[in-house]
């Protein structure tokens, strides 16, 4: 509903309205159509600018943890399949071996460009939010 809110005008948010009707009927309040318009703003002001702000960092965070746990698993399977085969002027050659399973063309440039990506340095640190900014709503 707050993406809607945020793209459309309120020519088109006639979907949104009702959706915000029958989410106040199921709590038992009854509004007409056009108390429903007038709320839509509201509803922006509060999902978009307190409540998706406020945890806009913890999910940051959580994202980070997820890609972080992704790496600590697939690395081990990257550095076995990785092998440096020489030197040529300073720079290493290397080769990346294939795993019999991975016929697929597709799936195995899947398969190395995560392997590659867990070579590389992560774009963030592991980093905390303050407790104080995950215990509202």
């Amino acid at each position: 509903m707050s993406g809607d809110i945020g793209k459309h005008n309120f020519l088109r948010l006639g979907g949104q309205a009702n959706a915000l009707r029958r989410i106040m009927a199921e709590n038992k309040v009854e509004i007409n159509e056009s108390d429903a318009y007038l709320a839509l703003a509201d509803c922006w002001e509060w999902f978009h600018t307190h409540l998706l702000a406020y945890h806009a960092s913890t999910i940051a965070e959580f994202l980070n943890n997820i890609r972080y746990a992704i790496r600590l698993y697939i690395t081990p399977v990257a550095t076995e399949r990785y092998k440096v085969t020489g030197n040529v002027n300073g720079l290493r050659m290397f080769t990346f071996e294939r795993p019999d399973e991975i016929v697929n063309k597709f799936a195995w440039a899947q398969f190395f460009e995560l392997m590659q990506g867990s070579l590389r340095q992560p774009n963030f640190p592991p980093f905390s939010v303050a407790q104080i900014m995950k215990v509202r709503f």
